[in-house]
């Protein structure tokens, strides 16, 4: 998933805002915290409905079902 992520999101960063380019300052500190933060956002929140960055690195996980499959095992446990 790392791979593809860093691929979709951080080869061709460009200069966007970080609030619309990150789900949180901290994720903009490198790739692994990009990620980890983007797919926290994934499995304890509902899907962005707008069409930042920030919120397509959140809809990215949605491509993998055993990745939804996994954020709706943990929301049913919350």
């Amino acid at each position: 998933y790392i791979n593809k992520f860093v691929e979709n999101y951080w080869e061709n960063k460009g200069t966007k805002e970080t609030k619309e380019f990150f789900v949180t300052e901290y994720a903009s500190s490198n790739p692994a915290e990009d990620i980890a933060e983007s797919f926290m956002v994934f499995v304890m929140s509902d899907e962005p409905a707008g069409d930042s960055v920030a919120d397509e690195k959140v809809k990215f996980f949605y491509q993998f079902p055993e990745l939804v499959q996994f954020r709706d095992a943990v929301r049913s446990s919350l």
